[in-house]
C-alpha cells in the first residue's frame, strides 16, 4: 500500500483508495453520491465524530443534529 494513499472498503466489500488528508464525506461521495449528499454523522470504530471542525460557528451549525434509534 502507498503511504500516500488511504485504502478502505465499503460494507459491500468494494475497494476505494482516496489521497491522504481524505474526510468521510470524501468516502461517502466515493461509495455513493446519496450516501455522500444525505451524510450527517460518521461513526469511526463505534465512537462519533462530527463532519466539519468544532472550531468555527459555521461548522458547529453543519454538525447539529438529531438522533432517533428505534429499539
Amino acid at each position: 500500500l502507498h503511504q500516500e494513499k488511504i485504502h478502505v472498503y465499503t460494507p459491500h466489500g468494494h475497494l476505494h483508495e482516496l489521497p491522504q488528508g481524505a474526510t468521510a464525506v470524501d468516502f461517502a461521495y466515493a461509495a455513493s453520491l446519496f450516501l455522500g449528499n444525505h451524510a450527517v454523522g460518521t461513526k469511526i470504530n463505534g465512537e462519533s465524530k462530527p463532519l466539519s471542525p468544532n472550531d468555527t460557528q459555521e461548522g458547529k451549525a453543519n454538525n447539529r443534529r438529531v438522533e432517533f434509534v428505534k429499539q
